[in-house]
């Protein structure tokens, strides 16, 4: 039989051999913990993504206006000014010296005047020749007329007349409007077959004018003659 003594001993190293390992356990539980790499922290804070996109916005196309084509004598040019087509699309206003070109912009009309304003208008008495030979060859797109617009101002002092010379056969409406005298030359001979011829006149003048004309209202300066050939479906 084993002593007591022996026994508590014997018991005491056991429980002290279980201590020392399960210290050396824990340590090594801890030293392996500390130095063990540790994986990459992730950061709680999330990177908002920001989708831009691309607004595309469809912007809505104004009309086109087609300008006329324009033509304006100069101040100082000579007062007999002619009036011709340079080719398919292209007009030109001269003076024997001076000239000015502009294209047709697919409306059909040609504004005539001249530079200056006002007073020189009134003091310059221009006689406008059209050159139907010329003016006849003229490709107008999708318009269905020809209209040349004369502007000459007061007729109250001197007065301007467009005259219509040469020959001209057209395929499409001629409207001659003026807000002077409109002349039909002898020799010329206007033909549109199937189609109108209009000449307008107008005046804005409301005073005695040379002559006694214009005597307080009326157009009296603007008037219509015909001397030449006029052949369409309707003239007026």
């Amino acid at each position: 039989m084993v002593p007591k003594g022996k026994v508590q001993e014997k018991f005491m190293k056991t429980l002290h051999t279980v201590r020392n390992l399960f210290a050396r356990s824990s340590l090594a539980s801890y030293l392996s913990e500390a130095f063990r790499p540790k994986p990459a922290k992730t950061s709680h804070l999330h990177t908002r993504k920001t989708n831009r996109r691309l607004d595309f916005s469809m912007e809505a196309m104004e009309p086109r206006l087609l300008l006329s084509a324009d033509l304006s004598a100069g101040a100082t040019w000579g007062s007999s000014l002619t009036l011709i087509a340079t080719d398919a699309t292209h007009v030109q206003l001269s003076d024997g010296t001076n000239t000015t070109t502009a294209a047709l912009t697919g409306d059909g009309i040609i504004n005539l005047t001249r530079a200056g304003g006002a007073l020189v208008q009134a003091a310059n008495g221009d006689t406008v020749h059209l050159n139907l030979a010329s003016l006849d060859g003229l490709t107008l797109g999708s318009a269905s007329s020809l209209d040349i617009k004369f502007t000459g101002g007061s007729q109250l002092v001197t007065q301007d007349t467009v005259q219509l010379d040469g020959t001209g056969v057209f395929g499409y409406d001629v409207k001659v409007e003026s807000d002077a005298a409109i002349k039909v030359d002898a020799a010329a001979s206007l033909t549109a077959t199937g189609k109108d011829i209009t000449l307008a006149v107008s005046e804005t003048g409301t005073a005695v004018g040379a002559g006694g004309y214009n005597f307080g209202a009326g157009a009296t300066h603007a008037t219509v003659e015909v001397l030449g050939d006029l052949s369409a479906k309707t003239i007026t």
